[in-house]
């Protein structure tokens, strides 16, 4: 393979080529980073990143008596392909109900969270802090902020300065804001089964815990916000810090 980072392109770009799918020959970390720096930096063309032997299994299944592939769909791995490629599209697979405001335009969802460098990495490895926030009112299409920090830092040092990227996005910087703020922690050793004899099943997505195993003096509750269908689910522990917005227990 050519080494991309050197040789001179067309900008594609320019020529309103809407997409790039790359089927990649074997999981070589450098050639993946090569091929997204290369479209997402130098062309700015959307683009999607498949294995080979990912694709071929895609479209075939694997008979252990004969020992030969046969043709069959692999649904759940097509569809979480497809959502790749209609996300970098800017295409939508699913929208917040309106309620809490959501729908008025004027309601801007958050999240942050700081990721860190794996075990056995250089102790000098920065962390990495991220702020998005939604645009558009059906709340599905979010941008992002990013800074470096200290190693293995929890604290967001730079939450300030992505937060006012985000809301000067968004064009309400200088309206009143009202703020509600929740925590969401997994670090917890909470564990929730749908029968108590049965200890290998995990709670269906949208299970809500809200009373008995909640500490009186805290707004929180538990949310099962997706199906876990192998291991032992960790359910979200979501604390309300601030509920300037007045949503409420339901609401929430």
């Amino acid at each position: 393979m050519r080494n991309i980072r050197n040789h001179d392109h067309t900008s594609y770009a320019q020529n309103e080529l809407p997409f790039v799918l790359t089927i990649l020959p074997d999981g070589d970390a450098v050639r993946f980073s090569d091929v997204n720096w290369w479209s997402d930096c130098v062309q700015g063309v959307p683009s999607v990143c498949i294995l080979g032997e990912k694709l071929f299994r895609a479209r075939h299944a694997y008979d252990n008596r004969s020992k030969t592939w046969y043709p069959k769909n692999d649904d759940k791995l097509l569809a979480n392909i497809c959502l790749k490629i209609n996300y970098k599209l800017e295409g939508r697979y699913h929208r917040v109900q309106y309620g809490l405001g959501l729908g008025d335009g004027e309601t801007i969802i958050v999240g942050a969270d700081v990721t860190h460098g794996g075990k056995g990495l250089d102790q000098g490895c920065p962390s990495m802090a991220g702020v998005v926030a939604c645009r558009g009112d059906k709340k599905s299409d979010y941008l992002a902020s990013a800074r470096i920090q200290s190693n293995n830092t929890e604290f967001i040092e730079h939450l300030e300065d992505m937060m006012v990227e985000r809301l000067e996005q968004y064009k309400i910087a200088k309206r009143p804001i009202q703020t509600t703020l929740l925590v969401v922690g997994k670090r917890h050793h909470a564990r929730f089964y749908p029968n108590p004899n049965d200890k290998k099943s995990n709670l269906k997505a949208g299970a809500c815990v809200d009373e008995e195993v909640i500490a009186p003096n805290q707004f929180a509750f538990y949310l099962q916000s997706h199906d876990s269908p192998l291991g032992t689910a960790r359910t979200g522990h979501y604390v309300v810090v601030v509920d300037d917005c007045e949503y409420g227990a339901q609401e929430l």
